[in-house]
Parts: C-alpha cells; sequence; structure tokens
C-alpha cells in the first residue's frame, strides 16, 4: 500500500527541514575547522617559544604551567560546588513528573531526556551568573529509568536535583493545596510566583497524542491548575503552537523568578522559529 502524497506545504516544510539541517551541518563543519586552526597555530607558537628556551628555562615554564593548571581546576571545582549548593537550596520548586514515561515511545523519551538536560542547563547557567536558580524535583523516576536517563545524558547523575521514585501526592505529602500543575487547557492564568507553590510540569514529548492529559491527571488528583500567559492579548504566534516544551516551560518560570514579566520571559526563552510578537510594541 503506497503512502499519500505530501500536500505543497508539507513538501515545503520537508524542504526547509533538509535546507536547515543542511546549513547546521555546514556551520558546524565550519566551527570544527577554525578550532583546529587555532589549536594547531597555539600549537606552532608553543613549540617555538620552547625552542627558543634553555633547558632550565623550560623547566620552569613547565612547572609553572601545571600550577595555573590545577589552580584553575581548583576555583573550577569550587565554582561547580557552590553553583550546585545554591541550586539545591532554591526556593521556588518545580516538578517535572514523569510517571508519563511509559505512555512516551523510545524517540520521545529521548527528546524528553534532551529536554532535561537544556532545563538544567539553563538554571545552572542562571545561578552560575548571580540569578536565582530553580529547585528542581522530578517525581516518578523508576530505577530503570533513572539508569537509562544518567547513561544518555553525559553527567546528569551529579545534578543537584530530586530523584523520586515517589508518585506526585505521595513526594508532596500534606502539600497538595500547594501544588499547581501546568496544563494549556487550565482557565486559570498563572499571574505571579510563589515560593509556596510547587510547579508542576508534565514530562511529555507530544502533547498532541496525549491530548488533554494533564488537565485530566490534575482533576483526578483534586490538583489546582494555571497556564502560562500565552493570550493573544499581549503575544501573538506568527508560527508554530502555543504548546511549549518541558524546558520552555521551565525557562519562562526561572526568567519570572529573577524579576522578569510574564510577556519578557516568553519573548526571551522562545525560539525565533515560532514567531512571537509582543503585541503592545506594534
Amino acid at each position: 500500500m503506497q503512502s499519500a502524497a505530501l500536500s505543497k506545504n508539507a513538501l515545503k516544510k520537508q524542504k526547509k527541514r533538509a535546507q536547515l539541517l543542511e546549513q547546521k551541518s555546514l556551520r558546524k563543519q565550519r566551527e570544527k575547522r577554525i578550532r583546529q586552526e587555532f589549536h594547531e597555530m597555539r600549537r606552532i607558537e608553543r613549540e617555538e617559544l620552547l625552542q627558543s628556551m634553555t633547558e632550565e628555562e623550560r623547566e620552569t615554564y613547565r612547572a609553572e604551567k601545571r600550577a595555573r593548571s590545577l589552580e584553575l581546576r581548583a576555583k573550577e571545582k569550587q565554582s561547580i560546588q557552590t553553583t550546585r549548593k545554591m541550586i539545591a537550596e532554591s526556593k521556588q520548586r518545580v516538578c517535572i513528573d514523569m510517571e508519563w514515561h511509559s505512555q512516551l515511545t523510545e524517540k520521545e523519551l529521548n527528546s524528553l531526556y534532551k529536554q532535561l538536560n537544556y532545563t538544567y542547563a539553563a538554571v545552572r547557567k542562571a545561578v552560575a551568573g548571580g540569578r536565582k536558580g530553580l529547585k528542581l524535583i522530578f517525581t516518578g523516576v523508576d530505577a530503570a529509568l533513572k539508569q537509562d536517563m544518567q547513561r544518555k545524558v553525559n553527567g546528569s547523575h551529579s545534578w543537584p536535583v530530586v530523584w523520586s521514585e515517589a508518585k506526585l501526592l505521595d513526594q508532596f505529602r500534606g502539600e497538595k493545596d500547594s501544588l499547581v500543575y501546568l496544563t494549556h487547557e487550565s482557565s486559570t492564568v498563572l499571574k505571579e510566583l510563589s515560593d509556596d507553590e510547587v510547579y508542576i510540569v508534565g514530562g511529555i514529548v507530544d502533547r498532541n497524542r496525549i491530548r488533554g492529559g494533564t488537565a485530566s491527571k490534575a482533576k483526578e488528583l483534586g490538583l489546582q491548575t494555571a497556564r502560562l500567559e500565552l493570550s493573544q492579548e499581549t503575544l501573538r504566534f506568527t508560527s508554530g503552537t502555543t504548546i511549549l516544551t518541558v524546558n520552555h516551560v521551565v525557562e519562562i518560570l526561572l526568567e519570572a523568578a529573577n524579576g522578569a514579566n510574564w510577556r519578557d520571559a516568553v519573548t526571551k526563552v522562545l525560539p525565533s522559529r515560532k514567531g512571537v510578537i509582543d503585541t503592545s510594541k506594534e
């Protein structure tokens, strides 16, 4: 049985994706070549410098270089430890509900891992830059899922996040009234963040396939819900969808936690391909 022919619009999108992939490949090759040329130039300069020295001067040069390297590593290690400590102690809590993993395909699960990697990287960068962070909590993470993710996402085993096998209500026992499940279907707009509330983001990749899943789960658990301010009164999406990835939702929360209003947070975080326009500036 032959598959249905693609429409003109689908063919146009397919061609555009292929062009973008080709451009990305060419850009990576160019950047790699520039790095190689730079390192080769530095190597030649280093060899010429060493050749101009006496043996005693070379030994002194190498010893000083080793000492500088050790000092730099020590500072980097201390900086990493400080950043991780600050993330772990952040007051604003954001929970990624990973209980959805059993409904995801392997491809979707791998995509979710990447989104969580982007999420942690954004929080780490914020804290390292002297801004507020978020305390990340991953619930519904069984041993197999944790092992799979830590195997596929380099360094994730050392993230200062809470890895919990518990389900939502078990993890936040006694805090049910503080839980806010963020879902696109909610009629309540999230106006501002509160350190007393825990914002839950569903660990879902293809929300069209699991349409309404987060709203249904929140209703089943008796949790309050909210959605981000993405209305046409303040923002206009000229392309793409207003349904966001896990990392985009968390990054918008991160910007809001650092004092940005919702409009500025959204326009800063979302990629240009979504064509987000601030209607107040039109």
